[in-house]
């Protein structure tokens, strides 16, 4: 995850108001999008060109949320359960993905690096 000031160096622009709320938001989409393979690894340790994609990603999630918390939010819940029944629907719409584009670009470094790839 990155801080506040990192953001504002990487994107060239102040953090939101929200910042904390929306890295927590936005770690949890690259966790996601990474299929965990960050957890419980040190990203310090990584190589430097895939630490930058790393940190961009997260400045483009949180920029994204930012942006479009409005509709992310309208969204609603794909699948819930109550007791034994469950129900899953499938996205009705591109534009309510929590995932920015930006963010996917930079995470095939990123997920290329945590499957093996130097």
């Amino acid at each position: 995850m990155i801080t506040a000031e990192e953001y504002r160096a990487l994107l060239n622009q102040p953090p939101p108001d929200d910042f904390t709320c929306l890295a927590a938001q936005a770690d949890a989409e690259i966790n996601r999008a990474t299929l965990y393979g960050l957890i419980g690894r040190d990203t310090d340790s990584f190589p430097e060109f895939v630490r930058n994609e790393l940190n961009l990603a997260y400045a483009y999630q949180i920029q994204f949320l930012s942006e479009n918390r409005d509709t992310i939010n309208a969204a609603g819940a794909q699948s819930f359960s109550l007791g034994k029944f469950s129900m899953t629907a499938a996205a009705d719409s591109e534009e309510k993905r929590a995932l920015a584009p930006m963010t996917s670009g930079c995470l095939v470094t990123v997920n290329a690096f945590l499957r093996g790839l130097r």
